[in-house]
Formats: structure tokens, C-alpha cells, sequence
């Protein structure tokens, strides 16, 4: 593991990546904290957007922010907007971006149920302030 896994921290990025997502105007970004009950991340993200070509938009730039501010790249992509669908995982941190339709359609929210849900503290989350 390079120092830079180790000392980065999640829960922080978590912000990050939601603050991104608001500053392309996605959508009901949600953000949970799986730690307790998951070996695979330690927290979720889960952010909507309007259209593919949004949804293109808002991965792209989160991707390209985090690789600038964090020196971190993705682990595992799924890059087919046409799906309505793209994750982005990050290790201990896995970022879902969906269309409405997927995401009423997969409830990932319901799924993660027993997840603690986390106060984001991003400006720019959900397209307003939440602190």
C-alpha cells in the first residue's frame, strides 16, 4: 500500500466527492457510512443526475478532482452512462452516480438500510448548503 492510501482520509474524500458532485448540479447525494457492516468500502456515495450527458459530466469531473487534489485514481470503473449507471470506486470509498430511473429502480439506499447515514458537509451538496 503507498503512503498515500494510508494516510488518506475517507471520510474526507467523502466531502470531496460530494461537494463535486453539487458543483455539477447532481441531484439527492447521499452519503453513508458502511464501515460496520461492509469488507468491501468503508462509505458510500450516492448522488443523481438529470441525463447521460450530465451523468458523463459529473464522473468525469469528480474523477479528474480527485486524481488532482488527492493523487488518487480509480480502482474500478464502470463507465457506461448509456446505462445510467457509473461507479466509481475509490477503495474504502465507492461513488454511485444514477439516473433517477436507475436509481429508484435499484434502491441502493434500501440495500444499504443498516448503513449509517452521514451529514455531509459540503457547501455544494445537493445543490445548497447543509451546515
Amino acid at each position: 500500500m503507498s503512503d498515500n492510501q494510508q494516510t488518506l482520509n475517507y471520510r474526507e474524500l467523502l466531502d470531496f466527492c460530494a461537494r463535486c458532485a453539487g458543483e455539477k448540479l447532481a441531484e439527492d447525494v447521499v452519503g453513508l457510512d458502511c464501515s460496520r457492516i461492509s469488507s468491501v468500502a468503508d462509505y458510500v456515495l450516492i448522488a443523481t443526475a438529470g441525463s447521460e450527458p450530465q451523468l458523463r459530466a459529473i464522473s468525469s469531473y469528480l474523477e479528474r478532482q480527485v486524481r488532482e487534489v488527492y493523487q488518487k485514481r480509480t480502482l474500478n470503473q464502470t463507465d457506461d452512462a448509456a446505462s445510467g449507471w457509473v461507479l466509481l470506486d475509490f477503495g474504502n470509498l465507492i461513488v454511485h452516480l444514477m439516473t433517477q430511473e436507475m436509481r429508484s429502480r435499484y434502491n441502493l439506499e434500501g440495500l444499504w438500510s443498516d448503513s449509517v447515514p452521514v451529514e455531509l458537509l459540503s457547501e455544494l451538496a445537493n445543490g445548497r448548503k447543509t451546515f
